[in-house]
């Protein structure tokens, strides 16, 4: 009899746990996560909690079918200076009418960041860098300045692929003779 009532209690909590288990799993999925289920069915309660309290991690994306849009930061690639929109349109400065490109910074992280940390982003959206180039296709892009960058410059990049073992001996020593021909 005991057995009984030991076994229907071993199968409750365990219906219970994978309830919490999907539960818990669904939260996250809903919030842009991978999994989740493992939280609801080893703490239950606590574990969807622990789910339900997490932000959002979807940006640009659907969530129930419904877009959202996280507004970026767009930097002009005449002027160097930066401006927010939520329209991912916005092609044109409005102070010198060059193009724009998208960041991959939020509006809500660059509010937060120091001037300093702004300057440097700002430098390395010159270099390509954070820029969200699926707005841009072949055609829209453009050619870069090759006189911005020396040889020299060009040549210690190759070798520090070398030293990291991204490219071979000969791969190095090809792309030298090409900077150098």
């Amino acid at each position: 009899m005991y057995a009984f009532f030991i076994l229907f209690g071993l199968v409750s909590l365990l219906i219970v746990n994978i309830i919490c288990g999907v539960i818990s799993e669904k939260i996250n999925k809903e919030k842009g996560y991978d999994g989740g289920f493992a939280w609801g069915f080893l703490l239950c309660v606590p574990g969807i909690v622990v789910t339900a309290v997490r932000p959002y991690r979807q940006t640009n994306e659907t969530r129930n079918n419904t877009v959202i849009d996280v507004p970026h930061i767009f930097w002009c690639t005449g002027c160097g200076s930066t401006f927010s929109s939520n329209d991912s349109r916005h092609t044109e400065c409005p102070t010198c009418k060059c193009k724009l490109k998208e960041t991959t910074i939020p509006r809500e992280d660059w509010r937060r960041l120091s001037d300093v940390e702004k300057l440097q982003l700002k430098k390395e959206f010159a270099n390509g860098k954070h820029i969200k180039s699926s707005l841009y296709n072949d055609n829209n892009k453009e050619k870069t300045d090759s006189s911005s960058f020396s040889k020299a410059d060009e040549i210690r990049k190759f070798k520090d692929l070398l030293d990291e073992g991204a490219i071979t001996e000969e791969e190095y020593e090809r792309a030298k003779a090409k900077l150098l021909s």
